[in-house]
């Protein structure tokens, strides 16, 4: 089949490679599939088939093909032949690159069907999506964390040290993976679907198909929302305004925190201010401080997570900070900001 749109085949790649594996285990997971009707990828979780006339059926290793289309010149007509042994890519009279037949492959069979459990994708669940995203795991045995949970309080995510809530309505209840959470945002369907055996989520566009297998957890979920309420422990009177020069100081203090296997930071309030100081046996010591207004604080001094910290303040309007008490050993600082809570929990930390 000849080719004369190198743009429209590679952009239609792009769409597929996010199914593409990056992994060893099993090279036909590492492949374009090219059908009759278009084209996919499966990677053992997320399944995209994008729609694109092909006219032939075969499979070729996507990195090395997708690497030779973008060398060829713009606006220069290419052919692409498979048989029963080859898959040829010929540019002009000259050059042609051959791929040895991958065989013995089965790529899952994906369709929509009526029986699924449609949940709308509104503006305000896409921007939670986003948000939530930031706040997710990234060790891959801990499934746990590693996507968002959507419930009728809203959308939750942690990643062990931080706990996000986005306060939205929702009919439901789903843990979505990443991957598919990346997915919806990309695209920006209508809506989403979990199948009825519950085990995979889908949506599809005019153009594109996207099956997501569900994550085996192989844990309980946290108590997102008994771990936040047990933050609220103060009154407003005690809440701080989060102001950019806050930001920027721990940015500053952190350049003290460099080297150092645990980043901490103290906090040194008093009823008009709070000091932030680092301290590094290596470099020395750095304190910011900053007026509070007229928050009721009295004089404390709290230990907390530089970095997650300042993470906090970088997502949140006004924050409070709860310190260890009789009944909880490790202080809390929740972040507020519209309609996002955040939550930062530092279990092993000594003042």
């Amino acid at each position: 089949m000849k080719f004369t749109d190198k743009a429209g085949l590679l952009e239609v790649l792009d769409l597929v490679k996010p199914a593409v594996s990056t992994r060893d285990f099993d090279s036909t997971l590492k492949c374009f599939h090219f059908t009759k009707d278009g084209i996919e990828g499966y990677n053992g979780e997320i399944y995209i088939k994008v729609l694109y006339t092909v006219d032939m059926d075969f499979l070729v290793p996507a990195n090395t093909f997708y690497k030779l289309i973008t060398e060829i010149p713009d606006n220069v007509e290419f052919e692409i032949l498979a048989d029963n042994t080859s898959v040829k890519v010929k540019v002009g009279k000259r050059i042609e690159a051959k791929f040895p037949l991958v065989a013995d492959y089965k790529f899952p069979h994906k369709e929509v069907s009526g029986g699924n459990i449609s949940f709308p994708l509104s503006k305000e669940l896409l921007g939670g999506l986003k948000v939530c995203l930031e706040f997710i795991g990234k060790d891959e045995t801990k499934p746990v964390y590693r996507g968002v949970y959507i419930n009728p309080e809203g959308l939750f995510a942690t990643d062990g040290y931080r706990i996000a809530h986005y306060n939205i309505e929702f009919s439901g209840e789903v843990f979505l993976p990443e991957a598919f959470c990346l997915l919806l945002l990309k695209h920006q369907p209508n809506e989403f679907f979990q199948d009825e055996t519950k085990t995979s989520f889908l949506f599809k566009t005019p153009d594109i198909l996207v099956f997501s297998n569900k994550l085996e957890l192989g844990e309980t979920l946290p108590n997102y929302l008994g771990v936040i309420n047990s933050a609220k422990e103060s009154s407003e009177s005690r809440f701080i305004e989060v102001k950019g020069d806050m930001v920027d100081a721990c940015k500053r203090v952190s350049i003290f925190a460099e080297g150092l296997l645990d980043k901490y930071c103290g906090l040194l309030f008093d009823e008009k201010s709070v000091t932030i100081t680092v301290k590094n046996s290596n470099i020395g010591e750095i304190t910011e401080k900053f007026g509070i207004g007229k928050q009721k604080y009295n004089k404390e001094t709290v230990t907390v997570d530089l970095l997650l910290f300042q993470s906090i303040l970088e997502h949140s309007k006004i924050f409070e900070l709860s310190p260890k008490s009789e009944a909880r050993e490790f202080p809390v600082i929740l972040g507020i900001n519209n309609n996002l809570e955040i939550v930062q929990i530092t279990l092993n930390m000594e003042e």
